[in-house]
């Protein structure tokens, strides 16, 4: 956890949310603010996180009457993350830096969206949803701003949907994944249909990272990579941090062309 201590990772920095609040001016104290949370292992993270948030932030205000002011990406702990991806885990400092290079790569989020340690000191994403409500609500006392959970649609399946019922949830639709007919009954779900999305995954990216480790290979990885959704800026920081790859599980191939 030594890399928590680095004063750029705080759990909930509220400054990017206090910006969006004062550049609303007086008509702030009228309208429904929303900030939205986005957890998981962000291993790596990917054009289709940052994807996800541009379409709510452009969604929310026609479909629900809500004003986004912030955001936050709260990557899951290390310990996690090495029980579902084992030897391809890349450590919470890595990803914690490539969450802000890849939102920094947005005109409309590096404004916006902050980085957040909340998943990484243990807390479950319901207590990170919970921890960052209350932490807004005490720094904007007057202000009716609501945290919600962001999500793609691949979560429908899970338990995160119900738990995260009392905060509400903001579902961005997946190509692969359309809603279901009990999603428009919902009153605390807010469905996002976007042609921003693409069929983005980081399990897809991680096939190609082992080439950035073969001279040979690194070019035609690197643009397989960026083809495939991985940020600029995220793929530069892999280069020059090839030690964080694994090149056991996913030796790396140029995939046929059919």
């Amino acid at each position: 956890m030594a890399g928590l201590q680095a004063k750029r990772w705080r759990c909930v920095d509220t400054s990017k949310v206090a910006a969006s609040v004062a550049a609303l001016g007086t008509t702030a104290a009228s309208k429904r603010l929303v900030v939205l949370v986005a957890t998981g292992c962000f291993n790596p993270p990917h054009a289709m996180h940052a994807a996800m948030f541009e379409a709510a932030c452009e969604a929310l205000p026609q479909q629900a009457g809500l004003e986004v002011v912030g955001g936050y990406v709260c990557p899951c702990d290390d310990n996690y993350v090495k029980c579902k991806l084992g030897t391809e885990y890349m450590p919470l400092e890595a990803r914690l830096t490539m969450c802000e290079l890849c939102f920094a790569d947005s005109r409309v989020l590096k404004d916006l969206v902050t980085v957040s340690t909340c998943e990484a000191k243990g807390m479950f994403y319901e207590e990170a949803v919970q921890h960052i409500q209350d932490k807004i609500t005490r720094t904007f006392a007057g202000l009716n701003i609501k945290v919600m959970y962001l999500c793609g649609s691949d979560h429908l399946k899970s338990t995160v949907l119900q738990v995260m019922r009392p905060h509400g949830t903001v579902i961005v639709e997946r190509p692969t994944v359309s809603m279901p007919p009990w999603c428009a009954r919902a009153s605390w779900i807010v469905w996002v249909n976007s042609d921003r999305i693409q069929d983005v995954s980081s399990t897809s990216i991680r096939t190609y990272l082992s080439g950035l480790k073969d001279p040979a290979c690194e070019q035609a990885a690197s643009t397989l990579l960026l083809q495939n959704g991985l940020p600029g800026r995220v793929v530069d920081y892999l280069c020059a941090n090839k030690h964080l790859i694994d090149d056991r599980t996913h030796p790396f191939h140029i995939p046929n062309r059919t």
